[in-house]
């Protein structure tokens, strides 16, 4: 297991975050809204902090619930032996295929979902 997440956003000024693995406590994706999906991902409490957390917020998959969650799972347990594991994108649009004459021609590309925020908060 890799001892950070690197987590990329596109939003200015928080392109990539570094979240300790040792430190996380669970992985909680939140209600879908009309737009975006947050996952929470809680840290286990130091010093006179209540409770510690990142909120990563990216557009609705087309992979439905689970599909943020199940990201940031797979970069925990990806890199064994690394220092940093990259939490991938969830998948948008899938990928189209046609058959012509026997060929697999891609008609549609596959898109993935960026992260928009990855947001640190203490209580």
């Amino acid at each position: 297991m890799a001892q950070f997440l690197k987590v990329v956003c596109s939003t200015a000024g928080q392109e990539q975050v570094l979240i300790p693995i040792d430190q996380i406590q669970s992985v909680v994706e939140g209600t879908i809204g009309a737009t975006d999906t947050p996952v929470v991902i809680n840290l286990r409490p130091s010093g006179a902090q209540a409770t510690a957390l990142y909120t990563i917020t990216g557009l609705n998959s087309a992979d439905g619930a689970g599909a943020f969650a199940k990201v940031v799972n797979d970069a925990i347990i990806a890199n064994p032996g690394g220092v940093v594991s990259t939490v991938g994108y969830p998948l948008t649009t899938a990928q189209v295929l046609d058959s012509v004459d026997g060929r697999q021609l891609i008609t549609t590309q596959a898109a993935h979902t960026q992260f928009v925020t990855c947001v640190y908060s203490t209580t």
